[in-house]
């Protein structure tokens, strides 16, 4: 027994636990060091897979430099940044980043439509909304108008100089102003320019007009206007470039639900019953002369409706059951013999169907 009290083999001399913590702490630490070197090994190659991924994409759908920025800011958004080739698979996550990106202004709607071209988002599945004018389909009957510079300032609405006196020529300017041109439709004091979609291309949107001369002058804003199963939409974009009656315009992302304003109205020949509201007359028989979302203007049967009359319209502006819709009579015209109406409380799916009957005209 040592002094201790211990048996001697129990009793571990200084060297011995030297000795034995050093031999403890290089395996500890040869353990910790293979674990890290094996954790970075494993990150370095999940990296090079997923450049060597974003690469492959990039070049299986040809993005040239700036769409590859594009998809390097968008990876911005993502949790683990690295990962950008997913925006190029994944069409959800790339719509997200696309968002965010342009809430905080960072990327303009013509570059996000330009990836989304290339990287073939689309085209959409019947029913569902455009995310972009890529997807708009060959045929797509859309409606156009420039959209109005904001006036200079101190400029003179009237055509007066500021002295009194009008500017020479002002009256023939704004005589042929408020002609419409050939291929155009009049509605107020707006020209709208009718045109079809052709083949979509990653220079533009290529739209087919019937005008006979340019339809806007170069780098014009304009809205776009059209309507598809989902439902009716606009977008703001620029004009690029005119030629052999094509427009080539920007492309832009995500059209927003045409709004009740943009409305405007066709010339029709459609059938329509028509009576007063709430009575037990029979309805007549006549037709419109034109049709908005929003009103219509009616042959009046035996100039028996004036204004302030409310009446129940009901006609058929597709294959679909008829529409049944409430109108108040706001004025008369051509001796009683046409009545303007406007539509009341109308429900966002009759005014859909509206909508598909005059971008079908």
């Amino acid at each position: 027994m040592g002094t201790s009290g211990l048996p001697e083999w129990a009793v571990i001399s200084p060297l011995e636990l030297f000795l034995f913590l050093g031999i403890t702490g290089l395996i500890v630490g040869g353990l910790s060091w293979y674990s890290y070197t094996r954790r970075q090994q494993q990150q370095a190659a999940r990296l090079q897979r997923a450049r060597r991924t974003f690469q492959r994409l990039i070049d299986q759908y040809g993005l040239i430099s700036d769409e590859r920025a594009v998809v390097e800011v968008l990876a911005r958004y993502l949790r683990e940044p690295e990962k950008a080739y997913l925006l190029l698979e994944n069409q959800a996550l790339f719509d997200a980043c696309v968002d965010q990106a342009k809430s905080d202004r960072v990327l303009s709607e013509d570059a996000a439509a330009e990836v989304r071209l290339k990287l073939r988002f689309g085209p959409k599945r019947a029913g569902n909304r455009a995310l972009s004018s890529v997807e708009l389909a060959n045929g797509t009957a859309v409606v156009m108008k420039q959209i109005p510079r904001p006036a200079a300032h101190g400029q003179h609405r009237s055509g007066q100089r500021p002295g009194g006196g009008h500017r020479k020529g002002h009256h023939d300017a704004h005589r042929h102003a408020g002609e419409p041109h050939a291929g155009r439709h009049r509605v107020g004091t707006h020209q709208l320019v009718i045109g079809r979609v052709l083949k979509s291309g990653a220079s533009g949107l290529r739209i087919h007009t019937d005008s006979g001369g340019r339809p806007f002058p170069p780098h014009a804003r304009i809205l776009v206007m059209y309507h598809d199963a989902s439902g009716a939409y606009e977008f703001e974009t620029e004009v690029l470039s005119w030629a052999d009656s094509v427009l080539l315009l920007k492309h832009a992302d995500r059209p927003s639900p045409l709004q009740q304003r943009a409305s405007f109205r066709k010339r029709v020949y459609l059938p329509t019953y028509v009576k007063r509201a709430g009575s037990t007359e029979p309805a007549g028989l006549t037709h419109f002369m034109d049709l908005s979302c929003t009103g219509a203007a009616i042959m009046n049967p035996e100039r028996r409706f004036k204004a302030g009359d409310h009446v129940v319209l009901k006609f058929h502006p597709d294959s679909f059951d008829y529409l049944s819709v409430l109108g108040k009579v706001v004025r008369t015209s051509r001796k009683n013999s046409v009545a303007h109406i406007s539509f009341e409380n109308l429900q966002p799916t009759v005014q859909k169907r509206l909508y598909g009957y005059i971008f079908r005209r």
